[in-house]
């Protein structure tokens, strides 16, 4: 198995932070970003189905590089943010 970076910070989340879209809809959004002052890149990912099931409580499994993320759209959130 191919080793690939390691988890560097915790993630910190905030749940349904409302957003203004120029039409003046509001939307709820997750946001997951590492627990750290700084600056980091930003992933966006958005389903047609409820924001909530985009994250499973299921034990990680190692990954080898180059391995498929899994069912959900916006990947595995916290192995991401853990590594800045």
């Amino acid at each position: 198995m191919v080793e690939g970076s390691k988890p560097i910070y915790t993630m910190r989340s905030e749940k349904n932070m409302r957003v203004r879209m120029r039409d003046g809809i509001l939307i709820a959004c997750d946001v997951y970003r590492p627990d750290a002052d700084g600056q980091f890149p930003a992933l966006f990912s958005m389903s047609p189905y409820g924001k909530d099931i985009q994250r499973l409580d299921v034990p990680p499994k190692p990954r080898a590089l180059g391995e498929e993320w899994g069912v959900i759209e916006s990947g595995d959130t916290e192995y991401l943010v853990e590594r800045g």
